[in-house]
This record gives structure tokens, sequence and C-alpha cells, in this order.
């Protein structure tokens, strides 16, 4: 991640650098996961709530945000996830923040992101990220990198993904956990 930092300051094509700070997010998040891991006794888990609290405020961050941009509302009974749905799910999140950041406020004058785990039934968890911006023409983004990989995620978790854009933007992801 680093390395990546420095590679984009010296960097003068805007196309590349905005990829490696891209590729410099989403190694942010896996390697919170990882750190979490280390400093737990458990390390095949990993408190999802405190884990997305924590992704959404340093992302926030990173785009001149607060943490009070960005609502995490986790409904679950217990909070502890297995690291190979945390993982995914927390790429997710990464991925769809990122694009909310970068998208969806312009000219917004209080932005503010939801994200929302639950339960929705034995089994089946329900992810939601959700923005107060300006929504999505179409398919803008659909052949982005970012999305390809959301897409690709929920396709391994057997997982299905619907998108309401009007206004703002949301994304709904129903996970299977079996």
């Amino acid at each position: 991640s680093g390395l990546l930092s420095l590679q984009s300051n010296r960097t003068e094509d805007e196309m590349a650098r905005v990829a490696m700070q891209e590729g410099r997010s989403r190694i942010n998040a896996m390697a919170m996961i990882h750190q979490k891991l280390y400093m737990d006794t458990d390390l095949s888990a990993v408190d999802i709530k405190e884990y997305l609290e924590n992704l959404s405020g340093s992302l926030a961050g990173s785009f001149g945000y607060t943490s009070g941009n960005i609502h995490t509302d986790i409904r679950l009974k217990n909070t502890s996830m297995d690291i190979d749905l945390a993982m995914p799910i927390g790429l997710i999140v990464n991925e769809l923040v990122t694009n909310a950041f970068k998208h969806a406020f312009a000219g917004i004058n209080d932005p503010s992101i939801t994200i929302r785990l639950q339960e929705l039934q034995e089994k089946k968890l329900e992810l939601l990220v959700s923005d107060n911006g300006k929504g999505m023409e179409g398919d803008s983004k659909a052949g982005s990198f970012g999305m390809k990989l959301v897409q690709t995620l929920v396709r391994q978790m057997n997982g299905r993904l619907s998108v309401d854009s009007n206004p703002g933007t949301a994304y709904t992801i129903e996970i299977s956990t079996i």
C-alpha cells in the first residue's frame, strides 16, 4: 500500500494515479481484516461491525469527509463473522462507498452513506449500501472494474445484487451464508 502511494505521487498520468489509489484502497480493506485477525485470539473470524465501521471511517477520511457522513447499522445477533465471508463483504463495501464518494455528491449539501447488514432469515444476510447523492444515469458505472469486482464477489457468495437509483443510489445484496 505504501509503495502504491509513493508511486502514485510520482505519476503524472491522472488515470494511472487514480488506478493506483483505488488499488491501495482495496489493499487497505484486506489489510484491516488481517490486522484484526492477528490482534485477536480467533484467527478465523472478525467482528464485522467493528471492521465495517473502521473501513468506512478510513474511506471517508481518504476522500476528505468524516465518519459522520457514514451511518453503519449492523443488525446481527452475533457480529463475529468468518473471514471467508467478511473479506468479500469488506471489498464490496469498499467499492460501493468509494464509488459514492467519487461520483455521488457533487452539489449535495449534506452527503450521507448508509451501510446496513442484517439477517433476513437463518443462513441469509442482506447488505445495503446507499447514498443520498445525485443517483446514476443508466448503467453509467456498470462496466467499471470496481462494479465488475462487486458483481464477481456477489456471484462467488451465491448472492443477488439489485440497484435502485432514484434519488441517490442503493445497492442491496442478498447473501447466502451456507
